[in-house]
Order: structure tokens, then sequence, then C-alpha cells
């Protein structure tokens, strides 16, 4: 048997359990919370339930590739650079995301996208509370798709390691300029207390627990007099 006959059936094999282990789970995992929400929202139209539900189903799924790191430093766990499990989490927040984009471009302004960012007043661009909520909205996709493109072993290889961990850690951009843009719409929107609460609960356990991994880190680094490599919080 040769060594690249090898390498492909360990390939083979690898993507057989991420798609058992991981990818079946996260589509329910993702179908329930999109279901949930679906059910809560009975009283709005089907493109602005289906907007939301999307909404929450990645940014929990966005969370989720935030705490896995600091809960492994948190239970003294290995804890890699890249691990298949955060990338699937990863893709699938990122699948999500482009769904809620997608499906939020066909609210407010039915074929007529570009009136989230553009007026037709003496400056094009929109800059109220609206405008800018959609900016940032714009900003976090770009970042979306980004990382979607980088979780896979091309993209670790061909960065490196060292370039490749400074761009996932875009992360914590992307969940800051989510959490703003979430909040400014829900204002917008009038969604109320109950979503309002849920994102900032989600939010601040991910604050707390990377906080938590941040400062058992440093305590390892104090009492080793060193970086551990496999210590990155992500």
């Amino acid at each position: 048997m040769t060594t690249s006959h090898t390498k492909t059936q360990r390939q083979k094999a690898r993507l057989a359990r991420r798609l058992l282990r991981h990818h079946v789970p996260l589509a329910v995992l993702s179908m329930v919370i999109v279901g949930v929400i679906w059910v809560l929202l009975t009283h709005e139209g089907r493109i602005s339930r289906l907007t939301v539900a999307t909404a929450y189903a990645a940014l929990i799924l966005l969370a989720g590739t935030l705490l896995l790191g600091p809960l492994n430093i948190l239970r003294a766990r290995p804890n890699p650079i890249s691990t298949d499990l955060r990338r699937d989490i990863g893709i699938w927040a990122a699948l999500l995301g482009v769904a809620h984009v997608t499906v939020g471009l066909l609210t407010h302004f039915p074929g007529e996208p570009w009136l989230f960012f553009f007026n037709g007043g003496r400056i094009p661009l929109r800059l109220d509370i609206f405008g800018i909520a959609n900016y940032l909205g714009l900003a976090a996709t770009l970042i979306l798709v980004l990382l979607l493109a980088l979780s896979n072993d091309w993209a670790l290889r061909r960065f490196g390691t060292q370039r490749w961990k400074a761009l996932q850690r875009l992360n914590y951009i992307l969940i800051g300029l989510v959490s703003i843009h979430a909040l400014v719409y829900f204002g917008y929107e009038d969604r109320g207390l109950p979503f309002i609460s849920v994102l900032v609960v989600i939010v601040s356990v991910v604050v707390g627990i990377q906080l938590a991994g941040l400062w058992k880190r440093k305590r390892k680094q104090a009492v080793t007099g060193g970086v551990d490599s496999n210590m990155a919080l992500q």
C-alpha cells in the first residue's frame, strides 16, 4: 500500500468521523434552535422569523467556538491551535450567519437590498442608526466569510501556525460587531427585553469564560516561567 493511498484512507476516515460526530449533531442543533425561535415569533412574518432564528443560531455556535479553548484550559486539558470540532462549529456558525444575511436582505426593502446601505439624500451613505447597524453587519459578514475560508488544513499550512491563529482571533472582533449590530437592530425593531436578555447572557458567558481562561493561563505561565504554545484561548 502506497503512502499516498494510506493518506487518502486516513483523510476519508477523518471526514467520515467529522460528518457523524460533528456535522450531523450540529445540523440537528441548528434546526432545533431555528425551530424554537420560529415558534416563539409566530406573530411575525416568515422572513422576519427566519432572519431572527438564523441570527441566534449563528450567535450560539459562534459563542461555542470561543468557549472551547478557555474551557480546555480551565479543565487542564490539551488545547491545540486547531481542532476539527472547533472548525466544524465555526463552519456551521458561518453558514447560518450567511443564511441570516441572505434572508435579512429580503426584509424592509424587498428587491432593493442596496437601500440597507445607501439612500437618495445629499449624502449617499446611510449614516443613521439603521445604516450604521447594517455596516456593522456587513463588516461582521466579511470576517465570517474569511474565517470560513480559513477553516481547513490547506489554510493552516499556507499561512503557518502564527499567522493563521492571528487571523482566527478576528473571532473576538466578530462577536463584538455582531453584538452591537444585534442590540441596535433589536432597539430599531423593538424586539423586547427577552431577546435582548438572551443576547446579553450569551455574550456575558463568553466574556466571563474567556477571562477565566486567560487568568488561569497567566497563572500557569507565572508558575512555569514560560509560555505554553498549547494554551491559546480560542
